[in-house]
């Protein structure tokens, strides 16, 4: 039987609370120009267009073209207030969505948020 399947790839993050987090991914051999690309952490098993984040991360996108391959790097930060707002008990998700030009919503990797005490 054929299944189609649209997931997001798995990225659980391990944070302290209190730190400045960043960290990036890279999409090889994906042109992002012109699309808007989005963070955000919730609590509990949030995520509805309703719900409100503890914390909306920086997302920044560079784009780099070897060989006539253009591949791109987005990085995500969070100042030391956000990961101090991301409960240490609770459930926390996070998600990095883009879309594109023409308004397609493509959510692109997501997991669970670990945030420990120091």
């Amino acid at each position: 039987m054929a299944v189609f399947s649209q997931i997001p790839g798995d990225l659980d993050l391990r944070i302290v609370r209190g730190d400045e987090v960043t960290f990036s991914a890279v999409f090889a051999a994906t042109n992002l120009t012109g699309f808007t690309v989005t963070a955000a952490v919730y609590s509990g098993f949030g995520a509805t267009a309703t719900d409100t984040p503890v914390a909306t991360p920086a997302v920044t996108v560079t784009m780099a073209t070897v060989n006539n391959v253009t591949s791109s790097t987005v990085q995500i930060s969070m100042t030391e207030t956000q990961t101090l707002a991301i409960s240490p008990t609770g459930s926390n998700r996070w998600f990095l969505r883009w879309v594109s030009p023409g308004g397609v919503t493509r959510t692109v990797l997501s997991g669970t948020v670990t945030a420990s005490n120091p």
